[in-house]
């Protein structure tokens, strides 16, 4: 099993005790726009989980517990993203696909 199923396994699990984890990063994303006074997004919080991770990592690489959770952020940050995630090797081809978005793109962002 791969490390990122471990972490797919590991929020899974979580889910009975915390709930919905892409609701949490929004609960969490309103409760810092408030303390900051600016708004933040759900995404930025899985972003900052992962910084507050990366820098406790540092401190103890040997301590798989930290790089576990970071994977566990990056998951939830991709499901945060969801479609509107860019699969692209290049920067050319990431440019490329966002200058000309799918039809699909066309039709959600006429909907918003």
């Amino acid at each position: 099993m791969s490390n990122m199923d471990k972490a797919q396994e590991l929020l899974n699990s979580r889910v009975t005790v915390y709930g919905d984890r892409v609701k949490n990063m929004e609960d969490v994303a309103k409760v810092w726009s408030g303390i900051l006074g600016t708004e933040v997004r759900a995404d930025q919080v899985t972003l900052c989980m992962m910084g507050y991770k990366l820098v406790r990592a540092s401190g103890t690489p040997d301590y798989e517990d930290n790089i576990k959770d970071v994977e566990g952020y990056a998951l939830m940050f991709r499901e945060i993203i969801g479609d509107k995630m860019i699969s692209a090797v290049t920067t050319d081809e990431y440019l490329a696909k966002k200058q000309h978005p799918t039809r699909l793109q066309h039709a959600e962002n006429k909907i918003k």
